[in-house]
């Protein structure tokens, strides 16, 4: 059955990439997508999607439409650079209250001179996983007794 799935995701994807290159990427387009994801929220509870937006929500336009949207959608999280709406509730963003923990001198979603969330600009998305998310040096190999580590 997994396997069906995948074939079929191929194939919708395909076909939407084909329409893409016909189309020149229409606004038709990321419409059609769009109305994919939210009929798929609507429809199963458990299934959630967070977007991160680089224009202000407050802007009107498809970004009102989006929060009208996740308004009545509370599997549907939108964070915008002036506010967010989560669980169906929209708020603006204020500073965080406490200061970040070391070794970190600023909060990586936070920009201090404008006092905007900045995790939709991607260069920030960025910073911050390589900050809290990414590899780091690894233990020293333990071995067993009486077992020698391996020579290359």
């Amino acid at each position: 059955m997994a396997k069906l799935r995948a074939v079929e995701c191929r194939e919708f994807f395909g076909a939407v990439a084909e329409k893409a290159e016909h189309d020149n990427a229409s606004p038709e387009l990321d419409e059609h997508i769009n109305e994919i994801l939210f009929e798929a929220l609507r429809n199963n509870s458990r299934l959630s999607v967070t977007a991160l937006m680089f224009d202000a929500l407050s802007t009107g336009g498809t970004m009102a439409r989006l929060v009208e949207i996740a308004g009545g959608l509370r599997n549907l999280s939108v964070y915008g650079p002036d506010q967010a709406c989560i669980a169906g509730v929209v708020g603006q963003w204020t500073a965080p209250g406490k200061a970040p923990l070391s070794p970190l001198t600023k909060w990586p979603f936070w920009d201090e001179k404008t006092n905007l969330f900045t995790l939709g600009d991607f260069v920030s998305f960025a910073d911050f996983l390589r900050l809290f998310f990414a590899l780091r040096d690894a233990p020293p190999p333990v071995s067993a007794p009486g077992v020698s580590p391996a020579t290359p």
